[in-house]
C-alpha cells in the first residue's frame, strides 16, 4: 500500500524530497532515519517500546517526533456522515488482512443519538466475515 501511494505521489510530479518511501526493517532503517541528521521530523505508529527508542534517538538529535503507540485507531464518523455506508467501510477495514495492520479502525466513535443505530451496523457488517481455516485454500 505505500510503494503504491509513493507512485501516485511521484505521478503527482511533487517536488524532489516533498515525499519519500523509505523500506526496510524497523532496527536498521528506521534507526538510520531517526538519527540521521538530514531528517527533521520521525513519525511512527507502533509499540511504546519502539517508540521509546526512536524517542531516545530522534531526541538526541533534537528532531521533531510524532508517535501513535499503543494505541487505538479510531474511526470517527460526525453526524452528518452516511452512517451505514461509515459503518461497513470501517468493519471491512477491521477484517482486512485478519486485523493485523497499525492502522486499523478498531474503535468506532458515533455521536450518541447514532450509538444503537452503529452497533446494529456493526454487528451485521461483522456478521458476514465468516472464520474459517486459515490452511484452507
Amino acid at each position: 500500500m505505500a510503494q503504491l501511494f509513493a507512485e501516485v505521489v511521484a505521478g503527482a510530479e511533487l517536488p524532489a524530497g516533498v515525499f519519500n518511501l523509505v523500506t526496510g526493517l524497523g532496527p536498521v532503517a528506521g534507526q538510520a532515519l531517526a538519527e540521521h541528521p538530514g531528517v527533521d521530523l520521525v513519525s511512527f505508529t507502533g509499540s511504546t517500546a519502539v517508540g521509546r527508542r526512536i524517542g531516545a534517538s530522534a531526541g538526541a538529535a533534537v528532531k521533531r517526533v510524532a508517535l501513535e503507540l499503543g494505541g487505538k485507531s479510531a474511526n470517527i464518523v460526525l453526524p452528518g456522515a452516511d452512517l451505514t455506508r461509515a459503518v461497513k467501510v470501517g468493519v471491512a477495514n477491521v477484517m482486512a488482512n485478519a486485523g493485523q495492520t497499525c492502522s486499523v479502525w478498531t474503535r468506532l466513535l458515533v455521536h450518541a443519538d447514532q450509538y444503537e443505530e452503529a452497533v446494529e451496523l456493526a454487528a451485521a457488517a461483522a456478521a458476514k466475515y465468516v472464520p474459517g481455516d486459515p490452511r484452507d485454500a
